[in-house]
């Protein structure tokens, strides 16, 4: 199985985190908030720029997603949750609003929104209890106009006609042009619903708009007449009023028509129809139609869910066709433009959501909006995971945005640039804002941040190092924060450069860890434990390990409570790391004692890794039936913890192994106990990461089982399931195997190969041919079993088909000769130089047979010098003996020239 081979590489990664044994709190990045790492944080900013911008929708998926972090902070999961409240009743969503509170601590800024969420319920009672107490300035500026708001709409009465002198000082205090869009719509809304006038003033404002009709004095009558009808539930009586008003006067026109979409409401085709009207009329003030264009935006996030996008949809064609839609002029250009971007991100149409904002900056530069287009831009760029194009944007954004925002729109640009794997241009953005940012939680997160960009470059351990003594003589970090990066610098010299480079970067960094808090010592024990460990120094190992146990046993009054009552399991690991320094020394003694760790501490981590450090001992003895038995003990003993099920799937996915080397060694019989161990392992733990290695196993199983139908349908399941993964080409040439395997299975009536299915394996072999020819290893199999399997197809066909067939396999054998010659496959693998060797056998003893001598003595020349240089035995390449018997043999041809 040369190509289970790869497949073991391409999995490295995924392997590779998966046999480290998990240790809580020692063996693991020391612990920070969720929300101050990269992409936790950006979620959070980028929650709040979107709500900011009027994006309530986005906002709310956001947050929501936010939300979902493992371990979110205190603190931060009850920012996320304001930030998801104050969305949900943008969006008219009250009830979730107020379920999304219930878990956030009493606070002014809690009480703002409950008092909103009552106003949005028309309780205006409860929603001026929400608000005593509140001083609007003691809020953040995003919240202020919204406390400005709530606190005029609660007061509204009787005895305040018209538009109150709050709103305007509410919709002065909005951070941005959305949110004063805002501001102002709601506020009108609220003037016509809850103003209040008894009949008789009501009778009396109808009697004077008819007097006056046609006059200014007439149209504000008007206003104040249908406010009072809106109130009292009359709204069809209202827009009649409005519009009698507008007979005769174009300029109240537009008005009338938005007062009656604000009415009737955005979720009635009516509503919808009048903000339209009133949006497009060119003669109508600048100022009223922007209005009612974002209205308009708004729409689409008052629509219900399975409307959206229909409501997106025709709001952009209404708005994008300046002709017989929303005409523009030069006051009016960049409001349309962001509409248009608006209703796009709401309707998840990232690419048109893009070209709208594009368009207001192209075609009005100077705009007072560009900000809240290029906040647009990063968003559609980090949703497409284009994170160093979302950096571009978000760096842009900074420079228009106010001072106090831009740190934290500095901070996501510089995670952006980290999660696209620009570490170099990461760090300097990161170091930029340790030194700049006022906010010490900013540069806490910053240093850190930088710590880990310097071990993912070049000399990158000397680097960190340096960052974290420099931190620690400036001063500006907290000390946690330093010892954070000193242990990760540690961690990463001991990952990457081993004992020597541990005991270097420890010993630099000495001064900075000394007299570190118990959880720290700790820590630094344990990695020279493990240090110790990999450098076959048991007696040291064995000493640290001890100092860890004799530590926890005695813990310090100080000691943090995570650590206190992380201890019990702590002290089973340090009894494992015991027995594993035991077991290097006396396998039978490590196992006993692993069995006993068992025994004494119940089912906790470190009594799942016994069962994986004694599976991988017996597997190393060759007892592989009893390593076998460990493993699926292992993954049936904690299949049903949640906490442990890491351990539950490796134990199943290595006692299927185990059943692989099993079957080499005992025969086919085992093949049945690793098909279904791998099939356990696929339907308990579809998302693991070693899914897609487990799937290529069984489909090689099935295969050799005979059973290629079950091999396809695996496969096929593989490449939906991950269409992104690395060793899809791979499963491709798996699936070709599958495809040869039916076609030899059923024969066609000629006693050839089925001819359907042959072609099929054929064009399969083909495709990975064509497509895989940056995988030297991989494209020398495709093209061996490309030509083997159009010689298989010829002894089927007629004989003008049959040559033909011949003639392209050895074009298919010929070109990877000449790439040898060229030597363009010098980089090829193990397995690769055995299909090469397989190819090129194949191709001399082709051209033998048709009689084409010199080249297939070339053939045979070129892999006999693709083994000289190997030693005799299990290195050697295939073919060697053979292709100097056949040189031999076709030395002594007639058609050779005479010897000299």
């Amino acid at each position: 199985m040369p190509r289970l081979l790869p497949a073991l590489c391409l999995a490295l990664a995924a392997l590779a985190g998966a046999q480290e044994l998990r240790v809580p709190v020692l063996g693991e990045p020391p612990s920070l908030p969720v929300a101050q790492g990269p992409q936790g944080r950006l979620l959070l900013i980028l929650a709040e720029e979107t709500l900011a911008a009027g994006l309530a929708s986005t906002s709310v998926d956001l947050h929501q997603r936010a939300l979902a972090l493992p371990d979110l902070a205190p603190a931060e999961r009850e920012r996320a949750s304001l930030g998801l409240a104050l969305a949900l009743l943008e969006r008219n969503r009250p009830a979730e609003a107020l379920a999304a509170l219930a878990a956030t601590p009493p606070s002014p800024r809690r009480a703002l929104r409950e008092a909103l969420a009552a106003l949005l319920r028309d309780d205006r009672g409860a929603a001026r209890r929400s608000l005593e107490g509140i001083a609007a300035a003691s809020l953040p500026p995003p919240e202020r106009p919204w406390a400005l708001l709530a606190q005029t709409v609660a007061g509204l009465g009787a005895g305040q006609p018209g538009t109150p002198p709050g709103l305007a000082e509410a919709a002065a205090a909005a951070v941005s042009p959305a949110q004063r869009a805002r501001i102002e719509l709601l506020g009108r809304r609220a003037v016509l619903l809850h103003g209040e006038a008894d009949p008789a003033m009501l009778a009396e404002l109808g009697r004077r708009a008819a007097e006056t009709r046609g006059s200014e004095e007439g149209q504000g009558f008007a206003r104040l007449h249908a406010a009072g009808l809106a109130r009292a539930g009359k709204v069809g009586e209202a827009v009649e009023a409005l519009d009698r008003a507008a007979e005769g006067s174009p300029a109240f026109r537009a008005e009338a028509d938005l007062a009656a979409g604000l009415l009737i409401g955005s979720r009635e085709p009516e509503g919808l129809a009048r903000l339209r009207a009133a949006a497009g009329r060119a003669e109508a003030r600048n100022e009223l139609r922007a209005q009612a264009v974002a209205a308009l935006a708004g729409a689409v996030g008052e629509a219900p869910p399975d409307r959206v996008v229909q409501v997106a949809n025709a709001a952009y064609a209404f708005l994008s066709d300046a002709t017989t839609g929303c005409p523009r002029n030069p006051g009016l250009t960049d409001t349309i433009h962001l509409a248009r971007a608006r209703v796009m991100i709401a309707a998840g149409n990232r690419e048109l959501a893009r070209a709208a904002a594009e368009d207001l900056l192209r075609e009005t530069p100077g705009s007072p909006l560009a900000a809240e287009a290029v906040r647009i831009l990063a968003l559609v760029a980090w949703g497409d995971g284009a994170y160093r194009l979302a950096a571009t944007q978000l760096d842009r954004l900074a420079a228009l945005a106010p001072e106090a925002e831009r740190e934290s729109i500095q901070a996501a640009s510089a995670d952006c640039l980290f999660l696209a794997g620009d570490h170099a241009l990461a760090e300097r953005a990161y170091a930029d804002l340790q030194a700049s940012a006022r906010a010490s939680d900013l540069r806490d997160a910053a240093f850190h941040q930088a710590v880990l960009c310097s071990l993912r470059l070049d000399k990158g351990i000397e680097a960190a190092a340096a960052r974290v003594e420099a931190a620690a003589k400036a001063g500006d970090i907290t000390r946690r924060r330093i010892l954070i990066g000193a242990w990760n610098t540690a961690d990463a010299a001991r990952r990457v450069g081993g004992a020597d480079l541990f005991t270097r970067t420890l010993a630099r960094l000495a001064q900075v860890t000394q007299d570190a808090p118990t959880e720290f010592a700790l820590r630094f024990a344990w990695l020279r434990a493990l240090a110790a460990l990999a450098n076959g120094d048991r007696t040291t190992a064995a000493l640290h390990a001890d100092q860890v146990a004799k530590t926890l046993a005695d813990l310090p009054a100080d000691t943090p409570a995570e650590l206190r009552a992380a201890a019990p399991e702590l002290a089973a690991h340090a009894a494992l790391l015991r027995a594993r320094i035991g077991a290097d020394a006396s396998a039978g003694l490590g196992i006993k004692a692993l069995a006993d760790l068992r025994a004494r501490f119940g089912k906790v981590s470190a009594s799942a890794a016994a069962y994986l450090v004694e599976g991988r001992l017996l597997a190393a003895e060759g007892r592989h039936r009893e390593a076998q038995a460990r493993f699926e003990q292992l993954a049936a003993d904690f299949a049903d913890d949640a906490g442990l099920a890491e351990f539950a799937a490796l134990g199943l996915h290595e006692a299927a192994e185990q059943a692989l080397i099993l079957a080499d060694e005992e025969g086919r019989d085992r093949l049945a106990d690793a098909a279904r161990l791998h099939a356990a392992f696929l339907q308990r733990h579809a998302s693991h990461p070693l899914a897609f290695r487990a799937h290529l196993r069984l489909a090689e199983v099935y295969r050799r089982l005979g059973d290629f139908d079950s091999g396809l349908r695996v496969l096929d399941d593989a490449a939906r399931l991950f269409p992104q993964h690395p060793g899809l080409a791979l499963a491709e040439l798996a699936r070709a195997d599958c495809l040869m395997g039916l076609a030899s299975l059923r024969r066609a009536p000629n006693g050839g190969p089925d001819r359907t299915r042959i072609n099929r394996a054929v064009a399969a072999y083909e495709r990975a041919v064509a497509s895989h020819a940056a995988l030297p290893d991989i494209l020398a199999e495709a093209r061996h079993k490309h030509a083997q399997s159009l010689l298989d197809r010829a002894r089927g066909e007629g004989l003008a088909d049959a040559e033909a067939t011949r003639r392209e396999a050895r074009q298919v054998l010929a070109a990877e000769a000449a790439d040898l010659l060229r030597g363009s496959r010098e980089t090829l693998g193990v397995g690769g130089r055995i299909w090469v060797a397989r190819s090129l056998l194949l191709l001399g003893e082709q051209c033998q047979a048709e009689g084409d001598l010199e080249e297939a003595r070339a053939a045979f020349r070129l892999l006999r010098d693709l083994n000289a240089g190997l030693p005799e035995g299990g290195a050697r390449l295939p073919g060697k003996a053979a292709a100097e018997s056949k040189l031999a043999e076709l030395g002594e041809a007639p058609s050779n020239p005479p010897s000299r």
